[in-house]
């Protein structure tokens, strides 16, 4: 079963610009495709906006947005895990945001103190779009 997810997990990457032969890897934790919905406060409105993740690692997340983020602000922000509704409360440090298409906005949060397990967050998402 594992095996079958890391397939279809690579699966996803073979498309992406990212993977190349000129691309050099300095991750030092896999990243998983998986889109996960996430709640935030916007800084610039202090409401709360809706976003989701693009992919997520045990020490950071991109997160597709309608905003660009400040970079090098901390975020509060929390993901929906659509199988039970549970919100994991996390906090991390935006490092960049880009834009990736018109109105949307991909941007890259480094953890703080590595407060996730991106494996099982990734086998749960997975799991609630099959259902």
């Amino acid at each position: 079963m594992l095996s079958k997810i890391k397939n279809f997990l690579l699966d996803l990457n073979k498309g992406s610009p990212m993977v190349n032969s000129d691309f050099t890897e300095k991750r030092g934790s896999p990243r998983f495709s998986v889109s996960i919905p996430v709640n935030y406060v916007n800084s610039l409105t202090n409401e709360i906006a809706c976003a989701h993740t693009h992919d997520i690692s045990d020490t950071g997340i991109s997160m597709i947005t309608n905003y660009a983020l400040p970079t090098e602000n901390p975020i509060d922000f929390k993901l929906i895990m659509m199988d039970n509704g549970e919100e994991i409360n996390l906090k991390g440090r935006v490092l960049w945001s880009k834009l990736a298409q018109e109105n949307e906005f991909r941007c890259g949060i480094q953890l703080d103190d590595c407060q996730i397990k991106a494996i099982p967050l990734t086998l749960r998402a997975i799991k609630a779009t099959l259902q």
